[in-house]
């Protein structure tokens, strides 16, 4: 027995210091390329399209006591029920850790999330797009928040109008 735990605390010492060279290596490499090279530009904050009708959708909404956020991520807006084991809220929260709102509008007055507003293209049509969107959907509706999901800049009038019929 006591060969058993000497053998595992040998294997231990041989494998955990290769694994922390490798990505100090890796971080050395990567400082290098920072310090030799200019290695990022900055770039337009979302696409056109995107700015077009956030555009839109201020005016629609402007006089009224809401605020517009753009590109915030769903774990800031939503969380995971108490109730669930330590294993299963890390689950949880990792399936929509690195999902965006395309538009979250508050109230500025205590920023409660009145709505969350996906601006869906093209990319939506994809299956593997379409599995993804459904379990964003089901996370909203579970939070119960109001999702709007147009299709078109030309919508951001009938989204705004449906977000203050709810205010």
């Amino acid at each position: 027995m006591e060969y058993v735990v000497f053998l595992a605390v040998i294997l231990l010492i041989l494998i955990l210091p290769g694994r922390t060279k490798k990505y100090t290596g890796n971080q050395k490499y990567i400082d290098r390329l920072l310090k030799k090279h200019r290695c990022y530009q900055s770039k337009h904050f979302m696409t056109a399209r995107e700015r077009e009708f956030f555009r839109e959708l201020c005016r629609a909404l402007a006089g009224y006591p809401l605020l517009v956020m753009a590109q915030v991520r769903l774990v800031d807006v939503v969380q995971v029920c108490p109730g669930f084991s330590e294993a299963e809220n890390r689950r949880l929260f990792r399936q929509i850790s690195q999902w965006h709102c395309d538009y979250v509008v508050v109230d500025q007055r205590d920023f409660t999330v009145r709505a969350i507003i996906e601006l869906d293209d093209r990319s939506h049509l994809r299956p593997e797009r379409q599995r993804r969107d459904a379990l964003f959907n089901l996370v909203v509706i579970q939070a119960g928040i109001p999702l709007h999901r147009p299709r078109s800049v030309k919508q951001a009038r009938e989204v705004a109008d449906g977000i203050l019929r709810r205010v």
